[in-house]
């Protein structure tokens, strides 16, 4: 990738929008249901934001759900890399190995090495993996806050000169009580957070709070692969 990732917003049929949520962003699906996103236990390797811009090609693991096969989709119009290799073809040439594919029944040690043998196969710079956590049910019974349903993913960003660039768990946390976002709409945002954060390590803003602040709202229509605009 020649040139940092450019920063811009396509056709996904999320709306992000500011907000006094705590977490990283809160997107809106078009079916008028809120999810925030927040990233912990973060840790961004030095070399990250370097590796990421001048990568050439991008590969998404074997995804657990839709969640990945969304981000590809999005950096394929979004990100300037010279090959983004999807979910679906990543699986199709692994599988032709001995490489495991399930991250969530592996060691870390065990990520790694199929990370590296995955890379050497798929001739890939960077690998992006997710693991599924669960869901979490809070009920907030003693509090004035709506319940919240969380799901949890561990994401990575694998380099095979650097190891992991980048993990963080991820939530996305729906507020119950309104309307709900599908399955399909919560693993899209979980998606799109994915990518908007690599954008922002790509370009040296991994300031969460300044991030959400300088992200404009934005208007939606169509279904969940439909058309935003500003």
């Amino acid at each position: 990738m020649a040139a940092a990732p450019a920063i811009m917003m396509a056709a996904s049929g999320i709306a992000v929008a500011t907000s006094v949520y705590g977490g990283y962003k809160v997107y809106q699906s078009v079916s008028g249901g809120e999810i925030g996103v927040e990233f912990e236990d973060e840790h961004i390797h030095p070399s990250a934001q370097s590796t990421l811009r001048d990568a050439d090609v991008l590969a998404f693991w074997v995804s657990p759900d839709r969640s990945l096969v969304e981000a590809a989709q999005i950096a394929e119009t979004e990100i300037s890399f010279d090959q983004i290799i999807t979910p679906a073809t990543t699986g199709a040439r692994i599988r032709q190995t001995d490489i495991p594919t399930e991250l969530a029944q592996m060691t870390r040690r065990e990520q790694d090495e199929a990370f590296a043998r995955a890379a050497d196969i798929l001739d890939a710079d960077l690998i992006v993996g997710v693991v599924k956590l669960g869901v979490e049910h809070e009920t907030n019974m003693l509090s004035l806050q709506r319940a919240t349903l969380t799901q949890n993913y561990r994401v990575i960003l694998y380099s095979p000169t650097y190891g992991r660039l980048w993990t963080s768990n991820l939530g996305a946390v729906a507020r119950l009580g309104g309307s709900l976002p599908s399955d399909n709409e919560a693993q899209a945002i979980v998606g799109r957070a994915i990518i908007d954060r690599l954008k922002d390590i790509a370009s040296g803003n991994t300031d969460r709070e300044r991030t959400a602040a300088l992200t404009a709202p934005m208007s939606c229509a169509q279904d969940v692969v439909g058309q935003c605009v500003r």
